[in-house]
């Protein structure tokens, strides 16, 4: 988290953008893929960032990012933005594998997926 977190520290500076990390202590340690965890969590950074760059400065522009124990082997990790959402066209189609709407980035932005 911190390494996806430092990689955006010039975005959130140039877009005015407040971050805010609400991190649950003493969570348990979990098998993850480190390099998969840190790559959608970048994903999902840059998401926020590019809904709340072209946003006016009021009300602030900010990105929560928080984790929690969902249960004792699970910890749950989310991103929330003060963005405007997502449009009514877009909503139904969000769950389609690979759908895209963006004219650029990863193309990651919507990608459906099963538990971790």
């Amino acid at each position: 988290m911190e390494d996806a977190v430092g990689l955006c520290a010039n975005d959130f500076k140039q877009n005015n953008i407040n971050l805010e990390l609400a991190l649950a202590t003493n969570l348990p340690e979990v098998t993850i893929d480190d390099v998969q965890i840190e790559q959608v969590l970048l994903n999902l950074i840059r998401n926020s960032i590019d809904a709340l760059k072209d946003m006016p400065q009021n009300p602030q522009r900010q990105i929560l990012i928080q984790t929690r124990l969902k249960n004792p082997f699970q910890i749950e990790m989310s991103v929330n933005d003060t963005g405007s959402g997502i449009g009514e066209a877009i909503k139904e189609k969000i769950l389609t594998p690979f759908f895209y709407h963006q004219t650029n980035g990863t193309g990651m932005a919507y990608l459906s997926a099963g538990p971790l």
